[in-house]
């Protein structure tokens, strides 16, 4: 059987040609290992002012994700940073947070999500290129390697979609497909800030992309979280007071056991184990899915917190929130509105689906009957609302 590396290697010969292009570094990678090497990097990165950042991680296992490959890219070089290697990366994570410096990412992010918590502060000064095509009406998402190719006429392969990237040594094809996720983006900056001042659309796109740096973004918050199973509307408001008051439990064990919260406990036996009448610990043993060594080493504690809700929310009126669901939808008048959206983002060279989407104009359609304040939806705020003036009046 071949090893790994020799495996990523036979490879090598498909990789397609670097562009020939002034602000497209062509040099070979280097990992960077030790803390004088980053601090070296870190010092070309500010003087340059601007580079191009992406990640290689791994997130099916752990709480938080396992950075396995750090890549950055200027006009001149693309270098690569060894996260399991002796390095301190506050330094790195420091830079992402400084607003002196730009950013350029692709999609980013969940590669920007380790700065607000390993330094305190959020990434400042981000240039997204996938946000900023869409402002120059191309397709909206599109992946870095269509991206790459609609602007640029570059080809980045397939991508190393089967690789093991917390597998040492890499590979050199492993390398090279690293490399080229950043490779590319100091092009795609300088194509994209030319097109963007001739449509005049630059300062919208800026203003999205700083989206990017709300430190709420980075902030887990389990109140938001979609469980994943049909059945949570047709709970009554207690059940949902008990569920909801689970997620939150669950999210702290599963930081706590640096595990994805829901490989710790599905979103199944949790909405189970909100729906049924828990009394006691013996009541769990009829929550299908719940694992048995949660019931064992938990079930005091999920007991617990279920009497507490219920204790708390039985003298207490929970009012039933209403959701679309609930309504008679006129889908004609959704998709007429959709329609004029459409128009105007065409003619400002703004692709629609940056701008909203059906259901955020259902929201902004009804929101009287599901007690929505219009002024606090997304259309309604920032260069959407200054686009769709007309229409919102």
């Amino acid at each position: 059987m071949k090893s790994h590396k020799a495996a990523h290697d036979a490879a090598d010969g498909s990789l397609p040609p670097i562009l020939d292009h002034e602000v497209v570094p062509t040099n070979t990678p280097q990992m960077v290992t030790d803390n004088s090497a980053l601090a070296r990097l870190l010092e070309s990165l500010r003087e340059k002012g601007s580079f191009g950042y992406d990640t290689e991680f791994i997130g099916e296992h752990t709480y938080y994700p396992k950075y396995c490959v750090i890549q950055v890219a200027t006009a001149e070089r693309v270098t690569l940073i060894d996260p399991l290697a002796d390095v301190d990366l506050d330094s790195f994570w420091g830079i992402l947070a400084d607003d002196s410096v730009e950013k350029i990412v692709h999609a980013g992010m969940q590669d920007l999500e380790p700065v607000l918590r390993q330094v305190g502060k959020p990434p400042a000064n981000i240039f997204d290129v996938q946000i900023a095509s869409a402002f120059i009406g191309v397709h909206y998402p599109m992946s870095l390697i269509k991206l790459v190719a609609e602007l640029s006429g570059a080809d980045l392969g397939h991508g190393a979609k089967f690789s093991q990237w917390d597998h040492r040594p890499l590979s050199s094809v492993q390398m090279q497909y690293a490399a080229n996720d950043v490779r590319y983006l100091p092009l795609l900056r300088t194509i994209l800030g030319e097109k963007l001042e001739a449509s005049g659309n630059l300062s919208w796109a800026l203003e999205e992309c700083r989206t990017l740096t709300n430190p709420e973004l980075y902030s887990s918050n389990p109140a938001s979280q979609r469980v994943r199973v049909s059945g949570v509307n047709a709970l009554g408001p207690q059940r949902k007071a008990v569920l909801q008051a689970l997620l939150t439990w669950r999210e702290e064990l599963a930081r706590r056991s640096n595990l994805p919260p829901r490989a710790l406990i599905n979103d199944g036996a949790l909405f189970e184990t909100a729906r049924q009448q828990i009394n006691s610990v013996s009541d769990l043993e009829s929550v299908r899915g719940l694992p048995r060594p949660i019931k064992q080493q938990h079930g005091e504690a999920i007991c617990a917190l279920i009497q507490k809700v219920v204790a708390d929310t039985g003298t207490q009126r929970i009012p039933r929130r209403v959701s679309m669901r609930d309504l008679d939808i006129d889908r004609g008048q959704v998709n007429t509105l959709w329609t004029k959206v459409e128009k105007m983002a065409s003619a400002r060279s703004i692709h629609p689906a940056i701008v909203t989407s059906k259901k955020e104009l259902t929201r902004y359609l009804y929101a009287d009957q599901l007690g929505i304040d219009r002024s606090t939806l997304r259309i309604n705020t920032g260069w959407r609302r200054s686009l769709l003036a007309e229409l919102l009046q």
